[in-house]
């Protein structure tokens, strides 16, 4: 798909669901501006006289001064650009809370919300998927029928569609066995030497299958899903910069988490998912430079428009992040920091993971004299050991134990580390895993009137947990 549309004046919001393949274009022209859509949701306006304003609402826009030479700049969403008389804008600035109040946002925001809500709908009505039950010889029987066919991409989207379904009908297990399967069975015909048209079609479908799990969050039950695939569309991607294309999705993908958690105020889990994509941006990157012989010049220029604006999304979600942790901080609302439900697991030793988020503290009055039965003697880090799958996360507790024999949950003051970094994200008491196998050491450690103890946890990072 390529839009190219030319603002003369006026004011004009733009929404676009998301460009899914890497030669999608979509440009807006004005007298002093051309920008780029690398994300979904925009705002720009030109007035005689005035600078052209361009406010973004969601993800990323690139824009560059017509008549001026020098890099584009990247604006990122919850910020503004101004560009006068044709000149390179170099900087950005929060959009106002005003502008964020007045009645042309909120409404365009919530006709966002409309729009979005409405593709999706309409994709499930077009595949008949209220027209075939989750389950029972019915299904069945259509699902024979169809398999009699050739290829079909609508037929591969409506079984997509139908696991998620199942899955939100409290059927996980028969779900992912659904799954599983359809998988086996594609992946089979996507092997060396596939039909060109079967390609296609499964390229299509993944490309609806996406829209139809966008909003899935981590904490749903079919996020599992919603990974999987991610993957399987880079399996099938064809030559370098459409696999490469497929994995700046998947980025766009957790930047999108991030800005989820943001909008619920779970500050730590939109940190994490920030990590995530940042060390899949730096991976990425690294591959882009490998690959560049193989990319032609228009291509590769796509490709690295995308990354920086891909890093520029990332940094302001990070940014925005920080400010609102720093917030709850600061009048006391730690609860509100509380991670998302852990993932309960079993056992293994280890060794390795983490950049740390710590969260700033205030220095701790100096305690009064301390009865000698308090004294701390040992710590207790629950649970010891545990399995965790990609994109797992666990939440730890701390008990400490006094020489009188009593205990004390003291989570919230222990301090936690984790070694070797590079494996995951560690956000107080929270560790969300980002790499497929590894061995991760948690260490805590607790201090109180001048006795300090400590303890440690291990983490394995395993393909099948």
């Amino acid at each position: 798909m390529v839009i190219k549309l030319k603002l003369e004046t006026g004011r004009v919001w733009s929404r676009i669901l998301r460009l899914l393949d890497v030669e999608g274009d979509m440009t807006i022209e004005t007298n002093d501006v051309v920008a780029t859509v690398r994300g979904t949701a925009f705002d720009l306006e030109v007035a005689q006289g005035q600078p052209t304003t361009l406010w973004v609402s969601d993800s990323v826009v690139q824009a560059s001064a017509k008549r001026a030479a020098g890099n584009p700049l990247f604006v990122a969403e919850g910020s503004m650009a101004k560009f006068t008389s044709g000149k390179r804008a170099t900087s950005t600035e929060p959009i106002t809370a005003s502008g964020k109040a007045s009645d042309w946002f909120k409404n365009n925001q919530e006709r966002d919300e409309k729009f979005i809500e409405q593709a999706r709908r309409q994709l499930r009505e077009k595949i008949g998927l209220d027209r075939v039950p989750s389950t029972g010889w019915l299904r069945d029987a259509i699902r024979a029928s169809e398999r009699l066919r050739a290829p079909n991409a609508r037929y591969l989207v409506r079984r997509i569609a139908q696991i998620r379904r199942v899955i939100e009908e409290g059927k996980s297990g028969l779900a992912f066995q659904e799954f599983s399967r359809l998988e086996t069975e594609w992946r089979s015909r996507m092997s060396d030497g596939a039909d060109p048209s079967e390609l296609r079609v499964a390229r299509q479908a993944l490309i609806a299958s996406e829209r139809l799990y966008e909003d899935v969050a981590p904490d749903h039950p079919a996020y599992r899903i919603k990974q999987s695939l991610e993957d399987w569309r880079v399996t099938i991607a064809v030559g370098p910069a459409e696999k490469l294309f497929a994995r700046l999705l998947a980025i766009d993908a957790r930047l999108d988490e991030a800005r989820y958690f943001l909008m619920k105020g779970n500050a730590p889990s939109s940190i994490i998912s920030v990590e995530l994509a940042d060390k899949a941006l730096e991976n990425i990157n690294r591959e882009y430079q490998q690959s560049l012989k193989e990319l032609d010049a228009a291509r590769a220029e796509k490709l690295k428009f995308k990354l920086d604006a891909l890093a520029a999304r990332s940094k302001a979600l990070r940014a925005e992040t920080i400010a609102k942790e720093s917030d709850l901080i600061g009048t006391d609302n730690l609860e509100s920091l509380d991670p998302p439900d852990a993932i309960t697991v079993s056992s293994t030793s280890a060794t390795a993971t983490i950049p740390v988020i710590e969260t700033p503290t205030a220095t701790p009055p100096v305690p009064p004299p301390q009865d000698e039965a308090l004294v701390p003697v040992s710590l207790r880090i629950e649970p010891s050991q545990s399995n965790l799958g990609f994109n797992q996360s666990i939440v730890y507790r701390a008990i400490v134990v006094y020489k009188n024999g009593l205990t004390k949950d003291i989570t919230k003051s222990v301090r936690f580390t984790a070694s070797p970094t590079g494996y995951g994200a560690l956000n107080g008491n929270t560790f969300r895993a980002m790499e497929l196998r590894g061995n991760i050491t948690i260490n805590a450690v607790y201090s109180e009137g001048g006795t300090e103890v400590n303890s440690q946890a291990f983490i394995s990072i395993v393909d099948n947990p």
